[in-house]
């Protein structure tokens, strides 16, 4: 076969568009792929939410805390103020009291669970937020990065396809034909050189009947193990 050069570089371009397009192909997925930043939205979200909660419920407990001791010191008023009349009027006096002691003390203990949950939460609210903007910066970072190299790889592209029409025109029909056909079915290596007496490609030795005919025009010799077109590396 003439000009067997021109299908081997044709090889190497061909290689090498699909370099170019599994890179962009990544980097396409890479652009698509807003997983980390809606991962740490979605906690950040759910963290303060937990704050707000908890915000809200110590809240709530300190407000009836402050009930409960504004109903503790008027009942306390009543029974130590002198204007009791009875004896039945101030066992309830002081059972209202007992209960209330009861509820207040009971309702410290909860105040004061909530205030270590929220004094946790309020620190996880701080680093869930500089995590999230820790993860924006990268994300940034990394997207001005890979939208520079997709530009060039897009300009690179542009210039192999040119490249790779230029040496297909050198290349007979036939040939082309039974060139793409291999390439598809044995992994993007249509073509073997010739190592001594051996096919590069699969490393078995090739006939002499064979060899001779390599690089003889009109004519593609094959290897008669793996079946890639063979040419010599001269």
């Amino acid at each position: 076969m003439e000009n067997s050069k021109n299908i081997l570089d044709l090889q190497t371009k061909d290689n090498e568009i699909q370099i170019v397009k599994a890179r962009l192909n990544e980097i396409n997925d890479q652009l698509s792929d807003e997983s980390s930043v809606s991962d740490a939205s979605k906690i950040d979200d759910a963290i303060k939410l937990q704050f707000q909660n908890l915000s809200s419920k110590v809240r709530k407990l300190e407000g009836d805390n402050l009930s409960l001791l504004s109903q503790q010191k008027s009942v306390t008023t009543k029974i130590y103020g002198g204007a009791i009349t009875s004896e039945k009027e101030l066992a309830a006096l002081q059972e209202e009291l007992s209960s209330l002691e009861s509820k207040i003390e009971g309702l410290e203990d909860s105040l004061l669970s909530a205030m270590v949950d929220y004094d946790r939460y309020q620190e996880g609210v701080k680093k869930s937020a500089d995590n999230l903007s820790s993860v924006l910066e990268n994300r940034k970072t990394l997207l001005e990065s890979i939208t520079k190299e997709k530009g060039r790889l897009e300009r690179d592209m542009i210039d192999l396809q040119t490249n790779r029409e230029k040496l297909q025109i050198e290349i007979p029909s036939t040939v082309y034909t039974t060139y793409e056909r291999l390439r598809k079915s044995k992994d993007g290596l249509a073509v073997s050189i010739m190592r001594g007496e051996r096919c590069s490609a699969c490393n078995i030795s090739v006939p002499n009947k064979i060899a001779q005919t390599i690089g003889t025009p009109d004519n593609i010799s094959f290897c008669n193990s793996c079946q890639r077109i063979l040419i010599t590396d001269d």
